[in-house]
């Protein structure tokens, strides 16, 4: 996971530093800088974690709906008939934290940007000997 991470830093680099000079004036050089540590350590978790995960569950599904119909098919298929109501109520709650996430993300981008600000505001205020 993280040499796909250090892969998805050179790529997300090469991107902006392809941008033209106007997009970068439009954004923060704080909320640029955030979003791309932040998006860059989504994808270190998404590739590390989750995959292994999306793997483990997955096998542990096809093993445990195998077992059920060998020890009791009539259960099993009732059971299955739910599956579609399961996978709407789980798409949902996907949805609803892919919104929240990308909410915390342009947060975190904004705060970051604001932080910038404020150090490059300090920094000239002391590099003009007006600090008490």
């Amino acid at each position: 996971s993280s040499r796909q991470g250090l892969k998805a830093r050179k790529v997300y680099l090469a991107a902006l530093l392809r941008q033209e000079v106007a997009w970068v004036d439009a954004h923060r050089l704080g909320e640029i800088a955030a979003s791309y540590e932040q998006e860059c350590l989504q994808v270190e978790a998404a590739v590390g974690k989750e995959l292994g995960a999306l793997f483990r569950n997955a096998s542990t599904a096809v093993g445990a709906t195998c077992l059920a119909l060998a020890q009791g098919w009539k259960m099993t298929l009732a059971l299955l008939a739910c599956l579609p109501l399961l996978v709407l109520v789980m798409a949902a709650t996907r949805r609803l934290r892919r919104d929240l996430g990308e909410a915390v993300r342009r947060t975190v981008a904004l705060s970051g940007a604001l932080c910038d600000q404020a150090v490059t505001s300090v920094r000239t205020v002391a590099s003009l000997g007006a600090e008490r």
